[in-house]
Parts: C-alpha cells; sequence; structure tokens
C-alpha cells in the first residue's frame, strides 16, 4: 500500500516540472493531490504539496518538492530534489527529462503499532509540454520510479490555464500499475 501512495505522490510532483511559458521554468506552485488505489477498492490517500523550480541557464533547471498526504493508516512526508533538462523542438513545443532524489518518511499506524519507516530511491521523468494557445498549455510524461522496496512506471497528462502572465492553475492525472493520482495546483511564476 505504502509503494502506491509513494509512486503517486512522486509522480505528481514531477508532473508539474513542464509547465511555463517559452524559457519560463522559475516557478513556485502549492498543489492538492488525491489517489485512489485500484488494487483495494478505492482507497484514498490526500495531501498537499509545495514545489520550486529554477533555471540554471538555456537548458537546465533544479527543482525540488515537498509533500505531505496521509490515508486511513499512515502519513506519508515526501521530499526530492532533481535536475532536468529541455529541448525545445519549435517555438512553443518542448521535449525535457529529469532525475531526482526520492526521501519518504512513513508514520504508520497499522494494528495500533505505531512505526516509522524511511524509503530512499530516485525518479527518471521524461515528457512533453506544448502552448496551445496563448494561455493554456498541455503536457505528458512517462515516469520510472526506483525505491528500496519497488519499482514502478507510470504515465502522466495535465492542463494549465495563465489567469495572468504570472499566475496558472492546473490539473492533472497520472497512471499508474494499481492507482490513478489527480492533482489541482496554484503556480507563481517568475
Amino acid at each position: 500500500m505504502k509503494r502506491v501512495f509513494l509512486v503517486s505522490a512522486m509522480l505528481i510532483m514531477f508532473s508539474t516540472l513542464a509547465q511555463a511559458e517559452s524559457l519560463r521554468w522559475d516557478q513556485v506552485s502549492l498543489y492538492y493531490l488525491s489517489t485512489d488505489v485500484t488494487t483495494r477498492g478505492g482507497e484514498k490517500a490526500t495531501g498537499f504539496g509545495f514545489q520550486a523550480m529554477k533555471s540554471l541557464g538555456d537548458k537546465v533547471f533544479a527543482f525540488g518538492n515537498f509533500e505531505r498526504t496521509n490515508d486511513y493508516y499512515a502519513e506519508y512526508i515526501a521530499t526530492s530534489f532533481g535536475v532536468g533538462y529541455r529541448h525545445y523542438i519549435a517555438n512553443d513545443t518542448a521535449l525535457w527529462v529529469s532525475v531526482s532524489n526520492v526521501d519518504v518518511e512513513i508514520d504508520s499506524n497499522r494494528s495500533f503499532s505505531f512505526r516509522t519507516e524511511k524509503v530512499d530511491g530516485y525518479a527518471l521523468q521524461t515528457g512533453i509540454r506544448s502552448q496551445v494557445a496563448i494561455d493554456l498549455e498541455v503536457s505528458g510524461s512517462l515516469s520510472y520510479l526506483e525505491t528500496d522496496e519497488d519499482s514502478q512506471s507510470a504515465i502522466g497528462a495535465s492542463v494549465r490555464y495563465f489567469f495572468t502572465e504570472n499566475f496558472s492553475g492546473a490539473i492533472g492525472i497520472d497512471r499508474a500499475e494499481d492507482s490513478t493520482t489527480k492533482a489541482f495546483s496554484l503556480s507563481y511564476f517568475f
């Protein structure tokens, strides 16, 4: 169960990476997410996260995430830091790849037995994003997550609407083997 929520949380963190105007990758985002586990009768975890991203030049960017989610059995605190590379194939379309470390602390209260567990690993992701209108972007991604306990891949998609030049909102969905995660985010670009 914790593997499913870990994977879902990491995928949502990374699905917001490729959301910005041409060469505007500098942002901070706050998001809400909800994960449904299909193999366990619709069990659900919800929570909030924060992401920051900064360009390190024309092609390279760095990012960091903090996320706190919980379900009936446990609370998950996830952090991730990584770097990415982007390549524009048109003025309004970019391909990107990223790699990051993943650290998750799981505070479990299953069967009235409280314990804390740490899970470490890394994530690889590639994707494409395209500005389809002046205030609308779409993106897609493929992800791979490897942890101490397991590995899993997923596919994701999101749509971002710019309310102003600096503020935007997005909705996204990620589908892994046994979970579906939906996210809603607000971002400020600088």
